[in-house]
């Protein structure tokens, strides 16, 4: 068993994501944002809402999450829709 474990491939995700960054984060600038007006004014409670906010509208149909990540999201995948790509 030990021999044919070390065989197999390993295992693999996508991953896709919606950065919101706040007035805590470590950089208040972003591809979105490069001066941080937006990030310095959003709490990491607003921040937080609102992602609770958006998991319920695609929850319910009502966004789609690469659409929504190229709306809103800080992080430069915005630019499509949020995808981090394959990992192992």
């Amino acid at each position: 068993e030990a021999i044919e474990g070390r065989l197999m491939p390993p295992a693999i995700a996508r991953a896709s994501h919606i950065l919101l960054k706040h007035s805590g984060s470590r950089r208040l600038a972003s591809w979105r944002d490069p001066e941080g007006v937006h990030i310095r004014n959003r709490s990491k409670e607003e921040a937080t809402q609102q992602l609770r906010n958006f998991r319920t509208k695609m929850e319910s149909g009502d966004e789609v999450f690469e659409n929504l990540a190229a709306r809103v999201s800080d992080c430069d995948t915005a630019q499509h829709g949020g995808d981090l790509g394959w990992f192992a």
